[in-house]
């Protein structure tokens, strides 16, 4: 999809938290300025009403970051939207459901139509290893990612479609674990 009136745009969006966060938290944009010094972000009351009354167009990552810093809020909270289902811009030709997009930016779940092996491929192993526990952890239970939860309802209705999926997922871990040893682990065989 590369057009929907209604999905979110990243530094629209962005303004529009900042200012409620900021009025939420009881700061002036004076004050919000003067955190955002303190932390070696140079911007004044002027920038920060420019940001979220769209005279801004732009940030940088570690704005952004300095932002989220300040305002005590994750950097994915300020960037796309809580609501799970609300469209969001993430590209000039690429909408998502904001759920979604909160996971991939999170690191938990690829994007759809993305390439999975490749994404997963790029976790470090500490944090493979946590994904893997909290996934043990959650079966029949809440889950947390809106994938997750859409997902635990489907398998939830289809017991059937459920083995198959544990199957498919035990095979690509070994099959991830295969393409992360080093090639002399191969079968003793090396390069060269």
């Amino acid at each position: 999809m590369t057009h929907d009136p209604r999905a979110a745009q990243p530094v629209e969006h962005l303004a529009r938290r900042v200012r409620e966060l900021r009025r939420r938290r009881g700061l002036t944009a004076a004050q919000l300025a003067e955190r955002l010094r303190e932390v070696g972000l140079d911007w004044d009351r002027n920038v920060v009403a420019n940001l979220e009354t769209g005279r801004r167009a732009s940030l940088d990552v570690s704005e952004l970051l300095a932002l989220a810093l300040v305002l005590d809020v994750a950097p994915v909270h300020l960037l796309v939207p809580l609501d799970d289902d609300r469209p969001y811009q993430i590209t000039p030709t690429r909408i998502e459901q904001s759920g979604p997009v909160r996971d991939w930016v999170r690191g938990a779940e690829p994007l759809d139509g993305t390439d999975a092996r490749a994404y997963w491929s790029e976790v470090p192993e500490v944090e493979w290893q946590q994904v893997n526990e909290q996934v043990q952890v959650h079966r029949g239970e809440q889950l947390g990612s809106y994938r997750e939860r859409r997902l635990a309802k489907l398998l939830a209705s289809d017991p059937e479609l459920a083995a198959q999926l544990v199957a498919h997922r035990a095979a690509a871990e070994e099959e991830l674990a295969r393409l992360r040893r080093p090639p002399a682990e191969e079968g003793g065989k090396a390069d060269g």
